[in-house]
């Protein structure tokens, strides 16, 4: 709004949106400005989530915008390639040596950087940028199986069964929430939902903690 309070700008974004409604191509929500000197000016900022909500927010000149950005993408390009080498290089282990642990670690890696992705706007800018359905719901399926995957891996991998029993007791529980969950995932709402899953996700950090 201006001094006068006339609307001058309105723009939108979100993983309920479409991508193309975004001002601007940067994966995170981004708004350009314009500052006039010696003038009053009123930003109002609308925000909803079934999701926690991390707001960070930052005003940058033209050319800071430009470097963060930069700088930004070439640190996210590098784990994001770092990563498919390795699911890569272990897809390729499992396919030569079949051991079922591998295909777990894939499986694990593959979910983990999806939701990376998700988290930094990578997946809706160049996965599914023209399908909100996706983007609403992507994130609801996959911390159910952030809470399956870790404790079926570290039950293979430790060999848990036959060395700590009752650790491995602990982890199939984990197992059979996170199972639990993804089955529930088409029949519950994400606001009910994934809440259950995060509170999921600490007690299974807490029990690879104590494997460790």
């Amino acid at each position: 709004l201006d001094a006068g309070g006339n609307l001058v700008n309105h723009f939108q974004a979100g993983m309920d949106r479409d991508f193309a409604v975004r001002p601007g191509n940067y994966p995170t929500p981004a708004f350009p400005l314009s500052l006039p000197s010696g003038k009053d000016s009123s930003f109002y900022l609308k925000v909803t989530s079934p999701h926690s909500i991390q707001l960070p927010i930052r005003l940058l000149s033209h050319d800071q915008f430009a470097r963060s950005a930069q700088n930004q993408t070439i640190i996210q390009g590098i784990f994001f390639g770092g990563m498919l080498v390795m699911i890569l290089y272990n897809l390729s282990l499992f396919f030569s040596i079949r051991e079922k642990v591998y295909l777990l670690y894939v499986c694990w890696s593959a979910v983990v950087t999806l939701f990376l992705a998700v988290l930094h706007g990578y997946a809706h800018r160049y996965l599914w940028p023209h399908s909100p359905l996706v983007s609403q719901y992507i994130i609801h399926y996959l911390l159910p199986l952030i809470v399956l995957l870790p404790p079926l891996f570290t039950l293979h991998f430790l060999s848990l069964r036959e060395k700590a029993p009752r650790l491995a007791v602990w982890l199939k529980g984990l197992v059979i929430i996170g199972t639990l969950l993804f089955l529930a995932a088409p029949f519950t709402s994400r606001g009910f939902l994934i809440p259950i899953s995060v509170s999921a996700i600490l007690v299974m950090d807490f029990s690879i903690l104590v494997v460790g």
